[in-house]
């Protein structure tokens, strides 16, 4: 029985943080995830905001007792993920359980952050990197994670919008592959993240 109480609590806080749920999905084992914006200051690395965080519930709305931050002091229990910017779309690959976000940036740089088998605990950098750019922040990110992606906005680019993973019998070109794009020049894109090869991108249309 879903009762979301845990869900309602972490909704009440993003009015406290000014963050907003970018997307919800379950994962390979039947929790569920969702994705929170991060956009100003430093609220992405502070493990008691709910802001620029991969948040995980069971599916009855409470947390799991895996979740990296269970337990510890000063902590949000929720947070899987953090670090992240403004995750408009992340996708859960149902074959493989990896994780792929599209973080759009501030300035002049959109990434794509993936993590193979979905491990737990990771930072992906914000406010202190945009993609692999390194920028001026008021406290430091630990082990932050390089995106496996990331593009400027030239050729009128602005912001990523990911993506899912194809697996589809009637499209074998595709199998394995990330598709995304951009929500300003419009063009369809495809990558292998799996292989960390973004070098064997597809523009599709």
């Amino acid at each position: 029985r879903f009762d979301g109480r845990a869900l309602t609590e972490t909704r009440d806080l993003f009015s406290m943080d000014g963050s907003g749920t970018s997307r919800i999905a379950f994962g390979r084992d039947g929790t569920l995830f969702m994705t929170t914006t991060g956009v100003g200051g430093n609220d992405a690395q502070d493990p008691t905001k709910v802001s620029g965080k991969v948040l995980r519930f069971r599916d009855d709305g409470s947390i799991p007792p895996d979740n990296p931050f269970v337990g510890k002091a000063a902590a949000r229990a929720e947070v899987w993920d953090y670090g992240l910017r403004n995750p408009w779309r992340f996708w859960i690959d149902p074959v493989t359980g990896d994780l792929y976000v599209g973080d759009a940036g501030e300035g002049d740089r959109e990434e794509i952050d993936y993590v193979e088998g979905n491990r737990r605990g990771l930072n992906f950098g914000w406010p202190c990197f945009e993609g692999s750019i390194a920028l001026p922040a008021t406290q430091s990110c630990a082990d932050p994670v390089a995106p496996v992606y990331e593009y400027d906005h030239g050729g009128g680019r602005c912001a990523v919008i990911g993506g899912v993973v194809v697996h589809d019998p009637r499209l074998p070109a595709l199998d394995g592959r990330y598709l995304f794009g951009d929500y300003c020049d419009g063009k369809l894109l495809s990558m292998l993240a799996r292989r960390r090869d973004a070098s064997r991108l597809l523009v599709l249309g």
